[in-house]
């Protein structure tokens, strides 16, 4: 007798939710939806415009989606200043990309100090227990409209790998 493990789908992405690294504040918007799903607010101003105004922009929240939704054109290749929607502070890092060697974005993984949830407990309405072992993580992406580099970083990734699964396993759609 074999057993079949259940077979995801190519285009079976996960989702992520995050926050910024500075205020905490949440990133993720429920008014603009990008694949049916809440998507992740941030401010962006194209480099080259010196004197431009930061704007709304929309970023998908599946883990390897590229969907923006945005006000103004970002041409193929521009490079974007995104910044906190709640603090404004930069969310662009002098660290380069090392595909493309413009700036990478970094954002929080929300579930720094969250609470953990038992199913059960969730479904009963139960108290939840603190985490023991937040989730420390990063998303980075690159700055560059068109390069794919994006990728989690974790402090402790011995144990904020199966943390990380736990948490977002269940958004795998």
């Amino acid at each position: 007798m074999s057993l079949k493990l259940k077979e995801l789908k190519p285009t079976s992405l996960m989702r992520v939710m995050v926050e910024c690294p500075y205020c905490q504040g949440s990133l993720m918007n429920k008014r603009v939806l990008l694949g049916n799903k809440s998507s992740i607010k941030l401010i962006g101003k194209l480099t080259e415009d010196e004197k431009g105004v930061g704007e709304e922009l929309y970023l998908s929240s599946y883990y390897g989606d590229y969907k923006i939704k945005t006000g103004f054109e970002i041409p193929e290749g521009a490079v974007v200043e995104f910044y906190c929607s709640k603090c404004l502070k930069s969310l662009c890092e002098n660290t380069p990309c090392n595909l493309c060697q413009a700036p990478l974005v970094n954002v929080q993984l929300e579930g720094k100090g969250m609470m953990k949830y038992c199913l059960d407990a969730y479904k009963r309405r139960l108290p939840q227990e603190l985490r023991e072992n937040p989730i420390d993580g990063r998303l980075q992406f690159c700055s560059r409209r068109g390069c794919g580099n994006h990728f989690v970083n974790f402090a402790n990734s011995e144990v904020n790998l199966k943390d990380f699964y736990d948490k977002y396993a269940s958004f795998i759609e």
